[in-house]
């Protein structure tokens, strides 16, 4: 599986990121300055024209937390310090489960613009990474 990736560290720039690169995935931090995770999440889901999977990488793990982010458009929670096997195999797993409400311009099929490939043999996915710059 290849990835091509685009990171952003706030919560306008990763809005702007997403818009131009349209992602497959969008890892988010939750806990950021001015626009948190959440509300990022909503935004992201609410602009999303083709299928989008949202998964938070925070250090967010109190009992309510993973909830809050479901609620939020979030479709997994994972808690830090995140395993690169824990995040494979959240990515290996159906990935829209909170799919954008159907509207013009929504393409289920994901059919979008690749930038460049990094891993030609396997599949690609398009993901953008917000995460704060502390």
């Amino acid at each position: 599986m290849g990835y091509v990736t685009r990171t952003a560290h706030n919560g306008p720039a990763a809005l702007q990121v997403a818009g131009e690169f349209v992602p497959d995935v969008a890892l988010l931090d939750i806990g950021l300055p001015g626009m948190d995770g959440y509300e990022l999440a909503r935004r992201l889901r609410e602009r999303a024209t083709t299928p989008l999977a949202i998964i938070a990488l925070t250090g967010y793990g109190a009992p309510g937390d993973e909830h809050q982010a479901s609620a939020s458009g979030f479709d997994a929670h994972l808690v830090k310090p995140v395993t690169i096997e824990s995040l494979a195999a959240t990515l290996d797993e159906p990935m829209e489960r909170n799919p954008p409400p159907a509207r013009p311009g929504y393409r289920p099929d994901g059919d979008a613009p690749v930038g460049e490939v990094v891993d030609a043999p396997g599949k690609v996915l398009k993901t953008v990474v917000m995460r704060s710059a502390r």
